[in-house]
């Protein structure tokens, strides 16, 4: 099963790398940057560019998300259990 690791923003990232342990490095990362693309050093699976856009239908502020993968790994993440 795969962990995900978010952190807050570009800086925190290369700081919390050296901190990772050398098994969780494999895996890939749901990374929060409201200021720019992540580093393409950082194998992100997720990127969460906003937290301030709109979604017709739902009232306030919400996040906006890329996911960087095949088509086939992103059907992968839909069809994943989803806890009760």
């Amino acid at each position: 099963m795969k962990r995900r690791l978010r952190l807050r923003g570009p800086d925190e990232v290369g700081e919390a790398l050296d901190l990772v342990p050398l098994q969780l490095r494999e895996h890939a990362y749901w990374v929060r940057s409201l200021w720019g693309e992540p580093s393409a050093t950082i194998d992100w699976r997720f990127w969460q560019y906003s937290d301030t856009g709109n979604v017709p239908g739902i009232r306030g502020d919400v996040d906006l998300n890329v996911f960087s993968g095949a088509p086939a790994l992103w059907q992968s993440v839909l069809d994943a259990p989803r806890a009760p």
